[in-house]
């Protein structure tokens, strides 16, 4: 397995197929005294990193004995740090197009066929995350199907792996991005310290899943303007019910729960992913009133409705102490003002914003109303207030733990402030 040579030419391997590019290497169908095989080339051989990424690759495959991973036959990529060295691996030859050969030259997938190819997917994951390992690099362009077959799905490009056996010498950098192009995962970004979490490889399948149903590229798990995962942007949804038909609903539901950008609340493992999508082939096609409720019930709980609601309590926990010192400050005037507010803009569940204040009867003075806006950042309720058309700079006033929230003295004096300068500016005219 392990070969000495210092080229794959000198081991006596020769090229009988077209040659393919990659982005860590150059890879042809080759053959050697009549045995046909797969080489890959590494591509930067005087980068140790790449170096040692085919090692690393080299190691997995002779780690792994599944029929969906490619057998390593052969490699010289134990001398990764002897630049001599022309590193190369030959794997058996697998018949049959990329994915994404597959999707560009036929359209979506039927559903029934996107299932079939998940889930032989997530046995292959599921059978090396049992022995500690992580793929991590899980895209269409590193799965092929054998003989064009979905549910013959082969794993390939183990370059970006990771297993027990890495070590400090060749282990990637925290300070690196790893993954790719087809969905950019938060905890593979750089400086991330959780890049072997096994639950980044079980994404990567839900994004496989959504690719092969609709022929787009998840990209990102959330747009950074509208909060749109994958399958709530345009077109997506109805690409998905014009395959799903009846199971439409509960796909969308695993969507919903796969592309959450916090790994908590994502699909825990492999096993757990698959279980969901042989629930959804055994439900009925056509499902009765009760259970239609039910998956819309899925479908909200996996876009976070508890902690959406938790975030919304919170905020009118904070509208209701601004409305107690609004009428506060209107009964110390004598009552002669009018409580005014106009109900809640909703942008989203961690953002909304009202406007709050006084009007005066009659028409000779002007009504001052002032737009509280309230966002959640992280885990912080952070209070702003701008001029009633919500123009000019935003003045915050108050940051307060979601949690644990204080809105006692301190945060009502903050208020009676703002009320008090708009009414002075007012009057004082």
């Amino acid at each position: 397995m392990w070969n000495d040579q210092r080229t794959w030419k000198l081991a006596g391997w020769q090229a009988t197929g077209e040659k393919r590019e990659g982005g860590q290497g150059e890879a042809w169908p080759v053959a050697r005294m009549g045995d046909v095989a797969f080489l890959k080339v590494l591509k930067s051989q005087n980068d140790p990193e790449r170096r040692a990424r085919m090692y690393r690759e080299a190691v997995a495959l002779s780690t792994y004995k599944h029929p969906g991973i490619p057998l390593l036959i052969e490699s010289n990529s134990i001398h990764y740090d002897e630049t001599s060295y022309k590193l190369y691996l030959i794997t058996e030859l697998v018949q049959g197009p990329t994915l994404r050969e597959f999707i560009e030259g036929n359209g979506p997938m039927s559903f029934q066929d996107a299932v079939s190819m998940a889930d032989r997917l997530l046995d292959i994951v599921e059978y090396y995350h049992s022995r500690d390992g992580v793929h991590r690099d899980i895209k269409p362009d590193n799965i092929l199907l054998r003989g064009g077959a979905p549910a013959d799905a082969v794993l390939v490009d183990f370059g970006l792996a990771w297993q027990p056996q890495d070590d400090g010498a060749h282990a990637t950098d925290n300070a690196q991005e790893l993954g790719n192009r087809f969905l950019r995962l938060n905890e593979l970004a750089p400086d991330s310290p959780n890049k072997r979490d096994q639950r980044s490889d079980v994404t990567f399948v839900v994004g496989i899943l959504f690719y092969v149903l609709t022929g787009k590229s998840p990209s990102v798990l959330e747009e950074s303007e509208t909060g749109r995962r994958p399958h709530q942007r345009p077109g997506a949804s109805e690409s998905i019910r014009a395959v799903a038909n009846d199971w439409t609903l509960s796909t969308l539901a695993l969507f919903d729960r796969g592309f959450s950008p916090l790994l908590n609340s994502r699909f825990q493992s492999a096993r757990e992913l698959r279980q969901e999508l042989k629930r959804i082939m055994e439900n009925k096609p056509t499902l009765a009133t009760k259970e239609v409720l039910s998956e819309i019930r899925k479908r909200l709980e996996a876009q976070g409705a508890e902690q959406n609601r938790t975030y919304i309590a919170k905020i009118h926990a904070a509208v209701d102490v601004i409305r107690i010192v609004r009428n506060q400050v209107d009964a110390e005037v004598g009552g002669h003002l009018s409580g005014i507010e106009s109900g809640f803009y909703k942008s989203e569940p961690r953002h909304s914003w009202l406007n709050m204040g006084f009007d005066t009867p009659g028409t000779s003075y002007p009504r001052f109303r002032p737009a509280f806006d309230f966002q959640i950042v992280a885990d912080e309720l952070i209070i702003s207030v701008f001029s009633e058309n919500r123009t000019g700079e935003p003045q915050i006033i108050w940051r307060t733990d979601m949690i644990n929230s204080d809105f006692g003295d301190v945060f009502r004096q903050k208020i009676k402030d703002v009320f008090v300068g708009g009414l002075n500016d007012i009057f004082g005219r």
